[in-house]
């Protein structure tokens, strides 16, 4: 599959663990064959739990009440405005929340593609801006 897609948020939203309450973010693509359209959420962006790396997390609510979200975190001497090709040491992928359990399922890997930051600062409140085109890799469906 694919997805691409838009975000907007400011440095530090990650850690507030509310995503769909700070900045913005759409995307579309496919998966398994099947159109993932309109999607339309929030953005998050902060450093990872162990402040190793910097990461974005972009969330989307699905017609049946699920929660998808694409996770990409890396190196944060790679945070900065410019493209991010995505390789061995860029975390990203695509994964369902369940929002009754709060358990996260891995959907596909982000394998190959580009992250482009227009914006990026790890300021408190710094804007971050991008676009991503990433090709997805799954296993099997659903």
């Amino acid at each position: 599959g694919a997805l691409s897609g838009v975000f907007e948020t400011t440095w530090g939203t990650l850690a507030r663990n509310a995503p769909f309450e700070t900045g913005t973010s759409s995307a579309q693509g496919t998966l398994w064959g099947a159109a993932l359209r309109s999607l339309s959420g929030g953005a998050a962006a902060g450093y990872s739990d162990d402040l190793s790396q910097s990461a974005l997390v972009l969330p989307w609510s699905l017609p049946n009440d699920e929660i998808v979200f694409a996770y990409v975190a890396m190196p944060n001497a790679r945070f900065a405005s410019g493209p991010v090709t995505l390789g061995p040491s860029i975390d990203c992928s695509l994964n369902r929340y369940d929002v009754a359990t709060g358990a996260v399922t891995g959907l596909a890997a982000c394998l190959d593609g580009v992250v482009t930051l227009y914006e990026a600062g790890v300021a408190p409140g710094a804007r971050i801006a991008g676009d991503f085109e990433v090709g997805l890799w799954a296993r099997s469906s659903r």
